[in-house]
Parts: C-alpha cells; structure tokens; sequence
C-alpha cells in the first residue's frame, strides 16, 4: 500500500467533457432552485436584514469590522455588504453567491481528493489507476454537493460563513498540494494566505495548521535530507509561519470575547456538554447514510450523566485511539478519521457552544465519510467481480436519492413560516419553534395564530437552563403586546408583562410595554414608575427615557 519512493514519472491526465461539469453545475443549481426565493432566516434577520453595518462599503471597515449581535467575522460580512451594494435586500442575489461558493468547494474537494490518490509525493498505492480515482474523486465531489445535509450551510444565507471558511480551507490544502507537484515557491504563499483569509472567516479555523500538517505527515513522502530538492527544504519554515497565524485569531478573539454569545451565552455545563456531543457525533454519522428528519432547530437537551452517554462514547473515543494509533503507525487511511474529527472539533468538544447539535458543521465533515463510502462500494463491486456498469448503477441511484430530498428540503428554506412550520411538525416539543411562529404571525398580522403560538410554547420545556428563564419571559412579554391590541384584553396584558419581568427582572422591555399600557389607559403614576425600573435596570434603554419624557411633557400640559 505505501510507495517507498516518489515516481519520476507524472501521472497521465484524465478529464471528463465540458458536458459532464456543466451537468454537474445544473444539478446543483437545480436542486438549490426552490430556495433562490427563500427570505431571511434566524440570523440572517440580525446579522443581514437589520445590520446597519452591511449597508456601506465606505469605509470598508464599516461591515468588516462593525459587530452587530455575533462576532466579526470580516471576510463574510464583506460579502454581504456587497450583496448590498448590488441588490439591496433581495435574498437571490444571496443565495445564488452561496450556491456559487459551494460549487467552488466541490471543485477544490475533488482537486485534493485527486491528487492524493495519484500524485508522485503521495504515499497512497491505491488498487485503481488515475482513471479510476478520477472518477471516484468526481464522484465523491459531486455526492458532497448535492447531500441533503448540505442545505442548512448553502440555503441558509448567513451560513455563508462556514461555506467559506470550508473553501478556504481546503483551498489552503490545494495550494500546498500545488507546492509539492510544481515546486514553486509562490503555492506556499498562496497556501498561508488562504488560511489567513480563513481565519477572518470563523474561528474555526484554528484547525487548518493542524490539518494540513496531519496530511503532510500521513500522505506526504519523506526524502532523506541529503535528497530533498532545495524546494522541499522550504517546508521547514512553513509550518511554523502557518502555526504563527493562531497568534492573529487569538488576538481576534480577545478583542471581541463579550460578542461570542455562542459561547459565552450558553449555560450548558462542559462535561455535561462533552458527553452530549457523543451522541450527536452519531446523528451526524445517520444523516450521512439516512439524511432525515433535516432540522433548522434541534433543541437537543444535554446529558447529565456518564451511563446515558456510555455507548456512544465508547463508540466515538474507539475512533479517536483508532486515528491516534494511525497517526501514530502514519497509515493513511487515519486522514478521513483526522478530517472527521477535526473538522468537528471546534464544536462538539469540551467547549459548550448554545447549540448542541446543528447540521451545517457537518458541511465540510461529511467529505470523509462520503469519501471512505464511494471507495468502500466500488472495492466490494471489485471483490464479487461486479463491473463499471453496475458500480455506476449504485452511485447513480444515490444521487437520484439525495437529489430528491436536497429539492424537497430546499421548498422548506422558502418562507419564515414554512421553516418554523417544519421545526413545529418533525419537532413539536420545541419551545424556539413557536416562539419564531409566534413573531412571523404577527408580523403577517394574524393575532390568533400568534397568541396560540406562544402559549404554546410555554408549556413547552426549556432545556437551555440559562435561557429558560429568558424566553418564558419573552413569551410573556409578547402575549403582553399582542393583548394590549384589544382593549377587551388589557387585563390579561397587564398580568403577562407582570409575569414577565417576575419571572427575569432584567426584562426591560416588559416594564415599558407595562409602562405605556399604565399611560394608554390613564394611569399616569404607574406608567412613571414602570419607566423608573426600566432606566433602572437598564440607564442606556431608549425606549424608556423617550417615553419618561413624553409622560412629562404631558403631565406638563395638563397642570
């Protein structure tokens, strides 16, 4: 399996027709077709719709620099300050760039993929020669495209963040695989600045370093010093200026540490939240194979002890000594257990993250496994003598499979309501859902279905004990504002703006709703004192101090 020596002799070039990658492209774009109308989402409704920021390009540090209500992540958010620029806030604008983005990603998965079945440098001997692993390659490419787990990272707009940290990173790898064929000095550079380009990105890429020296070590031939060519020497110095980079996201991060409520913000305690992720190590692991139930919203609740984790556990730690005892022996067949663990590690490890589980971090994880799959159906179609043909016949019908679901769950991403509505039925034990219906109603104007919404979901329980307190008392405060609309109801307003701040106190809001619901209904004293909290609790609140004024300048008239 391993070459002791690299071949002199490059490769022969194997290509497809220019009708195969335009099929590919329209598969893709065809399959992504219902979602091009698709409206704003969760965060895209902060982070795009209502950022202020993303609305100038002058100067360009405005949207690159500016935070809204999630870290800066400059490179994506330049993006979609250019969006704007172009198009305003039409969304197919947005998701036509994701789309685009994501094809770009699935060319340079299969350029890595190919290269290191055949190149000279490789230490792979595959039992396939460099037309096969062109095609296994392809195929492993395309099967990634168009996984139905895919959608949550190209449908839904701000995930255009993992989409490019995912393309830079392999796009980094790529360079570097050009450096070791071509031997120019410049793919380093080009390697080193994709990696800096992703670190402006998401913070996770933090693994590109580590993964790209875990592929030099496992896949790359080592030459005895007194043969290495003055080119491969430069090797020595790259390492440590790409590990450098880490002192810049450090930095990064430091700065901006009270933005990352992803982090911060959650409750969830570490062991607690590391012996979860066992579990949803698992699920991800199902969806490659059984892509569904496809949720926006999981609501997974945490585990609290070792036995209800143990299989799973056992089950992800075997993997993890598995890919220590292959890095250890350098087999290559450790890399796909490397990117699999690797690429996951920035969220399902000791570090708590609000979300337990969310599929589009599965976006550049599924490539080994769906690799590892490709190759393990055509090695059994060669062991009982099956031909091409029949090879073909099974990948084909996976597409067609994935294909049809990717479409199918792409008409979900095409409305707010129609989203939430799908969280609601494959998921009606979760509260975020009714809270999301809740506030699409009202916006559509439709009261009822609003108020049902949110009671809802307060007889649902909330699993996030640092948030449960939060949104049952957002939900009051809702039910507040949307009583306070009849005046046969004003009494049952009062009564859920009261349960609101009883149940958080820091709920300003519930105390100026409470305070202008007092001066609507002539009750002047109140409404003062309900302000008076308010600025209490929160002296920087608006709202409060502009009311507090109108209130005074009306008493004013009066005397």
């Amino acid at each position: 399996m391993i070459n002791q020596t690299p071949s002199t002799t490059p490769p022969p070039q194997y290509t497809f027709s220019s009708f195969y990658y335009l099929g590919v492209i329209l598969l893709v774009l065809g399959i992504y077709l219902p979602s091009m109308h698709g409206e704003f989402l969760f965060d895209d409704i902060y982070e795009i719709e209502q950022n202020p920021h993303i609305r100038t390009l002058s100067p360009l540090s405005e949207p690159m620099l500016s935070t809204h209500t999630l870290p800066v992540r400059p490179l994506p958010y330049l993006t979609f300050a250019l969006n704007f620029a172009a198009h305003q806030l039409d969304t197919r604008g947005y998701h036509l760039v994701n789309v685009l983005l994501h094809l770009f990603a699935g060319w340079l998965l299969f350029q890595v993929i190919f290269n290191s079945f055949t190149a000279s440098w490789s230490r792979i001997l595959l039992w396939l020669d460099a037309k096969e692993a062109y095609y296994l390659a392809s195929l492993t490419a395309v099967l990634w495209l168009i996984h139905p787990v895919q959608t949550q990272a190209v449908s839904y707009i701000y995930q255009r963040i993992e989409v490019m940290v995912s393309l830079l990173l392999l796009l980094s790898i790529y360079a570097y695989q050009r450096f070791l064929t071509k031997q120019h000095f410049y793919w380093l550079w080009v390697s080193i600045s994709a990696c800096f380009l992703a670190m402006l990105s998401k913070e996770s890429a933090f693994i590109i370093p580590l993964l790209i020296l875990s592929y030099d070590w496992l896949i790359v031939i080592r030459l005895p010093e007194n043969q290495q060519k003055e080119p491969q020497k430069w090797r020595s110095w790259f390492f440590p200026v790409l590990g450098s980079l880490w002192i810049l996201q450090f930095l990064m991060i430091g700065a901006q540490s009270a933005s990352y409520g992803e982090f911060s913000g959650s409750s969830h305690d570490r062991w607690q939240y590391l012996l979860t992720q066992s579990w949803v190590i698992l699920h991800y692991l199902k969806l490659v194979i059984f892509p569904f139930p496809l949720l926006l919203d999981y609501h997974w609740p945490p585990i609290t002890s070792l036995s209800a984790s143990f299989p799973a556990s056992i089950l992800v730690a075997a993997g993890i000594l598995l890919t220590f005892f292959a890095i250890f022996k350098r087999y290559t067949w450790g890399l796909p257990l490397i990117w699999f663990y690797l690429t996951l590690a920035p969220s399902s490890s000791f570090v708590p993250v609000i979300a337990i589980c969310a599929e589009h971090r599965m976006y550049l994880t599924l490539a080994a496994p769906v690799l590892v799959g490709v190759c393990l159906i055509y090695w059994i179609c060669k062991k009982i003598r099956l031909n091409h043909i029949a090879f073909s016949i099974v990948i084909i019908a996976i597409m067609a499979f994935f294909s049809c679901l990717t479409f199918q769950r792409n008409h979900s991403y095409q409305t707010r309501l129609g989203m939430w509505e799908d969280v609601r039925q494959k998921a009606p034990e979760n509260p975020n859902c009714y809270w999301y219906l809740g506030k699409t109603y009202t916006k559509q104007g439709n009261i009822p279905s609003a108020i049902n919404s949110y009671e809802t979901g307060l007889t649902k329980q909330i699993i996030v004990s640092g948030n449960r307190a939060t949104l049952q008392s957002k939900f009051h405060n809702e039910l507040g504002l949307l009583y306070s609309k009849n005046e046969k109801t004003l009494t049952l307003a009062q009564q859920h703006y009261q349960q609101a701040f009883t149940i958080n106190p820091g709920n300003v809001e519930a105390h100026n709703n409470l305070g202008i619901l007092y001066f609507n209904c002539g009750y002047p004293q109140r409404a003062e004192a309900q302000f008076l909290l308010a600025l209490q609790k929160r002296p920087d609140f608006p709202q409060a101090k502009q009311n507090l004024q109108i209130l005074h300048e009306e008493l004013k008239q009066k005397k």
